[in-house]
């Protein structure tokens, strides 16, 4: 047991003996050197900015300022089939979240345009404001707990759009590389019904339910597939299923873009629908 001690110390001078002979200290190998480092126990598998704190977490850690927000631009493309009719959809998207502590708040409003065969349309998209809640059961276990209301800015031609509300909750698991994602959300429908000669159109609330797995491939580079499934806001209309591919790249500290992707795999789900975007983090 002693020279298995005596080597193992031997082993553990060799791997510090560079940085012991060196003026420049980084013990937990993100990058920042020690003296200027905020965060000095990040893993390996984190986005550090130049303080040396995770993105995700750079609101609980920074010393000078617990409040951060990041502004989010976007440009997206869906297709659709519906009835041997084609339509496709081009959006421009703004976001804007705030962070503070382990709150969030979001806002986020779209413009559209789109057109088919025998129609066309554009205008602003609903937009939506939500409140989070994030939850740390663990180190690698977190909950977000949240509630975001559909403002009607969208310009119904049946004039019935109303105020609908969605109560969510996900769970996000580390596991090395890996995360482990789930979540279920509830929507409160409260549009007008249409019920008339030429036809008739009746709303419900709606379930829905994600889960997927996503992997760091870098310390800058992380995606995730995952699948969802929802009931459809249409009385007699057939339950919506999808599967999408998310991407996000840290460009450097402040700057990020993602990178989205999404498979109808359901008669009721938009074909596919592509959106990348650009942030810049506060």
């Amino acid at each position: 047991m002693k020279g298995l001690g005596d080597t193992m110390k031997k082993l553990l001078l060799l791997i510090l003996l560079p940085l012991l002979l060196s003026a420049y200290s980084d013990n937990d190998l993100d990058g920042v050197e020690d003296k200027d480092d905020l965060c000095p126990n990040t893993s390996l598998i984190e986005l550090v900015d130049n303080h040396g704190c995770t993105i995700e977490r750079l609101i609980e850690t920074k010393k000078h300022d617990k409040s951060s927000y990041d502004i989010i631009l976007g440009a997206g493309e869906s297709k659709n089939s519906v009835n041997k009719t084609e339509s496709k959809t081009l959006t421009e998207s703004l976001q804007v979240d705030y962070f503070y502590k382990k709150f969030s708040i979001q806002l986020q409003s779209s413009y559209f345009s789109m057109s088919s065969d025998n129609y066309e349309k554009s205008g602003i998209s609903d937009t939506y404001f939500g409140a989070y809640y994030r939850v740390n059961l663990a180190d690698k276990l977190r909950i977000n707990l949240g509630a975001r209301l559909n403002i009607p800015t969208y310009k119904s031609d049946l004039d019935n759009n109303n105020l609908d509300y969605t109560l969510s909750t996900s769970v996000n698991y580390k596991v090395n590389k890996f995360t482990l994602l789930a979540g279920l959300g509830y929507t409160f429908i409260n549009d007008n019904d249409i019920n008339n000669t030429s036809y008739t159109l009746n709303y419900q609330n709606s379930f829905n339910y994600h889960m997927g797995i996503g992997y760091f491939f870098t310390s800058r580079l992380y995606a995730n597939l995952s699948y969802l499934h929802s009931q459809s806001i249409y009385k007699g209309n057939d339950d919506l299923s999808s599967a999408s591919f998310y991407g996000h790249y840290a460009i450097d500290a402040n700057w990020f873009s993602t990178l989205s992707y999404s498979k109808g795999l359901s008669d009721e789900a938009t074909d596919q629908s592509t959106a990348l975007r650009v942030g810049y983090y506060f």
